[in-house]
């Protein structure tokens, strides 16, 4: 099973749809996080493997685009500024996904409060030299038990400016129609690989 975990509905309104439509709805669970709260996963109680962490988030590095889909390869805490990689085997898998697909790797900041400044940008910018900023994904990560390993696909929703509001508000609908088409292909790919790779294992099994 494959939990999506993300922060708000509008995140993650597009992908519902894409699932439904392609029938594999039933092959996930959702968990809504609240940075506030910071509740944890303990609710979770299926057998998974993948925590799909899928979302909003703000430009640091301003060669990046409205609109443009990345994968995290790497989360930074606020005032820590120390780096955490995240690559799993899982996290390969999305890897070659994300090369097939012209996806390009960013590194992500997770901070308290939202960026909508261009001072504060800057200066977490300079601080962290982080791509993309967001509010939940690194205490996400915290929580993982042995259970599971972590991805993360994020859509560059504003540029962590004083127009970051006006941006969502404008344009969050098709950016979450972007992200969840993205997520959508991956959650399809992610499943086939591993469905043939158990196959094979049964097979070789099988035949001892």
């Amino acid at each position: 099973m494959i939990v999506i975990t993300y922060a708000h509905p509008l995140e993650v309104k597009g992908l519902k749809k894409k699932l439904i439509n392609a029938g594999l709805d039933q092959k996930v669970d959702w968990f809504r996080f609240n940075p506030e709260r910071r509740d944890g996963l303990e609710s979770l109680t299926g057998d998974y493997s993948l925590i799909l962490n899928v979302g909003f988030a703000g430009a640091l590095n301003q060669s990046l685009a409205l609109g443009q889909v990345v994968l995290v390869d790497r989360l930074i805490k606020n005032e820590e500024w120390q780096e955490t990689s995240l690559k799993s085997k899982s996290w390969e898998e999305a890897q070659v996904f994300a090369e097939a697909n012209g996806i390009s790797n960013s590194s992500l900041l997770t901070v308290d409060n939202p960026v909508t400044s261009l001072q504060v940008r800057d200066e977490f910018r300079a601080k962290s030299n982080a791509d993309i900023v967001d509010m939940e994904s690194h205490y996400l990560f915290e929580m993982l038990d042995e259970r599971a390993s972590f991805v993360s696909f994020k859509i560059v929703s504003d540029n962590a400016d004083n127009d970051a509001w006006n941006n969502v508000k404008q344009y969050g609908d098709k950016w979450s129609n972007i992200l969840g088409e993205t997520v959508a292909e991956f959650i399809a790919y992610f499943l086939h690989d591993n469905n043939q790779k158990s196959s094979g294992l049964q097979t070789t099994n099988s035949e001892l």
